[in-house]
């Protein structure tokens, strides 16, 4: 199937999921990380015309040209970005010693489970409707996904994007001229919060080309937004 044979279906997919679940009385989310893998379904969605609020999640650690990034792309695609999270979170342990390291240092998972889990969680109620941007060929926990499931919480994930490839992405890319992350010139292929990207050297032999730089050297490939 082709690109643009998938492009396709994707707007089926979100329409035909987005409307079952307004008729039982849900609302319509899309999160994006506003990495260049995040550029096509965004462009999708706008060039399109779906009603999905799109969300980002402000961890409060992202680099500076991330946050550039997502005012460029809303202002280019016309998109009314609603921006969760917030980095008054981040409190410093009163105690000394390691245990006053920032979170990211003394636990990546608490970290990813306060800064983005819980943001997410306080908007997502039963009925809700989740649309994501994941992809079958970005690790071993995605490849067994489903395009449409429902957690236990009662909120319906709509994966659009499950069977494309990086090449898929890369061509749908080229074809409509999209940006990529500014960071992508120094190399970056996976970019989340800056204290957990490693530089592009730094990562060497940490796992796949496309997410090695993420939790480099950690047993982590996963926020656990997905998880």
């Amino acid at each position: 199937m082709t690109f643009q044979n998938k492009a396709a279906e994707a707007v089926r997919l979100i329409r035909r999921e987005a409307e079952a679940t307004r008729a039982a009385g849900g609302q319509v989310y899309m999160t994006s990380s506003f990495q260049t893998q995040s550029v096509p379904l965004l462009h999708v969605v706008a060039s399109n015309g779906l009603d999905v609020e799109v969300l980002f999640i402000d961890t409060g650690y992202h680099f500076a040209e991330t946050y550039g990034f997502v005012d460029a792309l809303s202002r280019r695609f016309g998109i009314d970005v609603r921006w969760i999270g917030s980095s008054a979170q981040h409190a410093a342990l009163p105690d000394g010693g390691a245990r006053a390291l920032p979170e990211y240092y003394r636990s990546p998972d608490a970290c990813c489970r306060r800064n983005k889990v819980m943001p997410l969680r306080e908007v997502l109620r039963p009925g809700d409707m989740w649309v994501t941007g994941v992809r079958r060929d970005q690790t071993s926990h995605r490849s067994a996904m489903d395009p449409v499931m429902v957690d236990g919480q009662g909120v319906r994930h709509v994966r659009p994007m499950l069977a494309w490839t990086a090449g898929d992405v890369a061509a749908y890319a080229a074809a409509f001229e999209l940006p990529a992350h500014p960071l992508g010139e120094k190399g970056y292929t996976s970019i989340g919060c800056a204290p957990c990207t490693a530089r592009p050297e730094v990562a060497a032999g940490s796992g796949s080309a496309a997410r090695g730089a993420r939790w480099a050297g950690m047993q982590k490939s996963e926020c656990g937004l997905h998880t």
